[in-house]
C-alpha cells in the first residue's frame, strides 16, 4: 500500500506539473516563456504539496479509525472477562453453599 501511495503521489505531481506548465506556457506566451515555465513549475509543486497533504490526512484518519476500533475491541474484551469472573464467582459460591449444606446434613 505504501508503494501505491507513493506512485499515486508522483502521478499527481507529474499531472499537476504538466497542467501547471501547460497553463503557465499559455500565460507565458503573453508574458514570456520563462515566466510561463516558472509559473507552471510553481503550480505543479503546489499541487504536489496539496496531494501529499491529502495523502497524509488520509493516513492520519485511517490511523485514528484503527485506534478507535482497537479501543472498542479492548473494552469488549474487558467486559467479557468481567462477566466470566462474575460467573466463576457465582459458580464457586454455589459450590460452597452446596458443600456447607452437605456437611450440615452429615452433622445432623
Amino acid at each position: 500500500m505504501e508503494l501505491t501511495s507513493v506512485l499515486l503521489l508522483l502521478l499527481g505531481i507529474i499531472i499537476g506539473a504538466a497542467a501547471g506548465i501547460y497553463f503557465g506556457f499559455k500565460r507565458g506566451q503573453e508574458t514570456g516563456i520563462e515566466t510561463g515555465i516558472k509559473t507552471g513549475i510553481q503550480q505543479g509543486i503546489q499541487q504536489g504539496i496539496q496531494a501529499e497533504k491529502e495523502r497524509q490526512q488520509g493516513i492520519l484518519q485511517s490511523a485514528e479509525e484503527q485506534a478507535a476500533r482497537m479501543l472498542t475491541e479492548a473494552e469488549t474484551t474487558v467486559k467479557q472477562r468481567r462477566l466470566e469472573i462474575q460467573e466463576e464467582a457465582v459458580k464457586q459460591r454455589s459450590e460452597m453453599d452446596s458443600e456447607i449444606s452437605r456437611r450440615r446434613k452429615e452433622l445432623e
